[in-house]
């Protein structure tokens, strides 16, 4: 008989013979019944403990991080409109940072459109030069291999421009 059934022993309710049960008897089943619950719930105490434990940790890496993002902006902020002096970026600063750095992105992009384009054309040139040789040389698949090559490097160069990135 388990600590609960002879709890349930000991208290009846169906109001027939009763037996009286001294209080020590009665506390050492409450003990027993106690123990037995406890026993059954250990396991699965323990494992909730470390997962709160877990859970505790990972708030706190969370909390150092947020804190390490936070100092991150206030310092780009303080980059990108510094006390004193002028705006690096022609417009306020909002709550994000993001379309400072997309503007900023843009901008250099466009301040790298010439050398881009320079290099590009040097490019283009060197491509023809080759193809006329070939060509003087009678190697007209040699001409024709070149000007596909050409064709894909602007195919190439194209989706770069629309992408906005530009690789050489």
């Amino acid at each position: 008989m388990n600590a609960r059934e002879n709890l349930q022993a000991m208290v009846r309710t169906d109001r027939g013979n009763m037996t009286v049960w001294s209080p020590n008897e009665v506390s050492n089943a409450i003990d027993a019944y106690r123990a037995e619950v406890l026993d059954e719930l250990t396991p699965e105490l323990v494992s909730l403990r470390a997962e709160v434990a877990e859970m505790k940790a990972q708030r706190e890496r969370r909390r150092v991080r947020l804190i390490a993002l936070q100092n991150d902006a206030l310092d780009m902020r303080g980059s990108l409109s510094p006390n004193g002096e002028a705006r690096k970026v022609p417009f306020p600063l909002g709550e994000t940072l993001t379309p400072a750095v997309d503007w900023l992105i843009a901008r250099v992009a466009e301040l790298e459109r010439p050398a881009t384009e320079a290099e590009r054309n040097a490019l283009r040139q060197s491509f023809m030069e080759l193809s006329a040789q070939a060509r003087e040389d009678h190697d007209y698949e040699g001409a024709f291999n070149v000007e596909c090559d050409l064709r894909k490097r602007e195919e190439q160069w194209k989706r770069e421009d629309e992408a906005g990135t530009s690789t050489s």
